[in-house]
């Protein structure tokens, strides 16, 4: 993976800590947590962040559940706890719960009611939005995935492709490109489907109560 300067704060001196822990704290699922506040200000040259020094954020069990350094954020009652790391310019907000030993980085945003947890990873620009739940070893890598939508095993979601409604995309499943899952859909055992760089631009769409699984493959060139 190419490397990124995530280094949006200015005259932040080495080893100069950009939130604080707050005396403010709530426990969940047995862990107390820490209402987060920034401490200088933060800005982001990819999206319009603006956080003022003194603004309080979300909560974290421990300050390396979110990195010192770059954009990355916890807003409103996001909660980031347990092994879980937020790092780069990926940001949770809404209600969000990201945990376990989840990773989110990279210009990722986690929002709403969603859940990440377990091993799973959430990067690129992926948007993560209403009640969704990422678990096992999955990965989201600029995706969308939205609704009451669960990834989770070692499913692989990425390169634009969205998720949403009810539809699940598990076990081995890899889901790439412009490919739209929705519905009740279930994608699972070690299927691909998958839609680069078609010449007419098409998309693969799989929708109502559809069932793929095994190794299917669906591509469209």
């Amino acid at each position: 993976m190419a490397k990124t300067n995530h280094k949006f704060i200015e005259n932040l001196a080495p080893g100069q800590k950009k939130f604080e822990l707050t005396a403010e704290t709530k426990e969940v699922d047995g862990h107390i947590l820490h209402r987060i506040r920034a401490v200088v200000d933060i800005k982001s040259l990819y999206y319009p962040i603006r956080i003022k020094k003194g603004t309080l954020g979300g909560w974290v069990e421990k300050e390396s559940n979110l990195s010192q350094s770059g954009a990355c954020w916890v807003f409103h009652e996001g909660m980031v706890f347990g092994e879980a790391i937020v790092s780069m310019a990926g940001s949770v907000g809404g209600k969000a719960r990201v945990y376990g030993d989840a990773r989110v980085y990279d210009k990722a945003m986690i929002m709403d009611q969603s859940e990440i947890y377990g091993g799973a990873t959430i990067c690129g620009n992926s948007i993560i939005l209403g009640e969704v739940k990422v678990y096992e070893y999955a990965s989201v890598v600029s995706a969308i995935i939205s609704g009451h939508a669960k990834i989770y095993g070692n499913a692989r979601v990425t390169g634009d492709a969205e998720v949403g409604d009810n539809a699940c995309v598990y076990e081995d499943a890899v889901i790439g490109g412009r490919v739209r899952i929705s519905d009740k859909a279930r994608i699972r055992g070690y299927t691909h489907i998958e839609c680069y760089d078609s010449p007419d631009n098409c998309t693969i769409w799989i929708a109502g109560d559809t069932e793929i699984e095994g190794s299917a493959r669906i591509t469209a060139q």
